[in-house]
């Protein structure tokens, strides 16, 4: 799928483990139009793959090794391990110093780079949701899930941030105390069907279970 892309010329991936790995030549002139070719790649991947097929990590090189029968020579491909040397990329604006810290706070870890995919960090379908909520508290944008997830870089994600309109962000006042509050919808519905119905026990629970012993959950 890499090789579709019109900025790929060659494309391998491997399994390295716990994840893919993609290693691609660029074609020089398209690559030279992208502000950041890994990104682009990520999403371009991200439209035709779901999610667990698309590689974690894409190393960028000037062509790929090839075999003395011009197959590719995946012997010699880079080792990603010794790719993770590398120090991660900083923020490089305001929009990126903010996303950088509330992913620190979601993942619960301090070395990432803006280029590194969420969901290679160990990010998930529920803490995404949460970095959507606090990305709307923090900057007045409501971004929907599908273009987080074919945004997953920080990079990516500040572009997004920045392009948008704003969306005020309004959190949920407690109401004052009282003795009563208002049924739900949910609520009077079943004192509605309640009344229909008459006394019965269609949503009682009577039965109960008594553990004795030492329990591990």
């Amino acid at each position: 799928m890499m090789r579709r892309s019109e900025a790929v010329d060659e494309a391998a991936v491997l399994v390295c483990e716990p994840i893919l790995c993609g290693f691609v030549a660029l074609d020089k002139t398209l690559a030279a139009t992208s502000a950041d070719p890994i990104d682009t790649l990520t999403q371009f991947l991200s439209r035709h793959l779901p999610d667990q097929m698309v590689p974690q990590r894409i190393i960028i090189m000037e062509k790929l090794p090839r075999t003395p029968n011009g197959k590719i020579d995946y012997r010699n491909l880079p080792d990603p391990s010794k790719e993770d040397d590398a120090p991660p990329e900083p923020p490089a604006n305001l929009t990126e110093q903010t996303l950088w810290e509330l992913w620190t706070a979601i993942l619960g870890r301090d070395a990432i780079s803006v280029t590194d995919n969420f969901f290679a960090l160990g990010g998930n379908s529920l803490n995404i949701m949460t970095l959507i909520s606090r990305i709307h508290r923090e900057f007045d944008v409501r971004l929907s899930l599908a273009r987080v997830f074919n945004c997953p870089t920080i990079r990516a994600q500040a572009t997004l941030v920045d392009e948008s309109t704003e969306d005020r962000f309004a959190s949920i006042e407690p109401v004052e105390e009282m003795e009563y509050y208002p049924l739900s919808p949910a609520q009077k519905r079943l004192f509605i069907l309640q009344q229909f119905e008459g006394d019965n026990t269609v949503y009682n629970m009577p039965t109960f279970l008594e553990l004795d012993g030492t329990i591990t959950v």
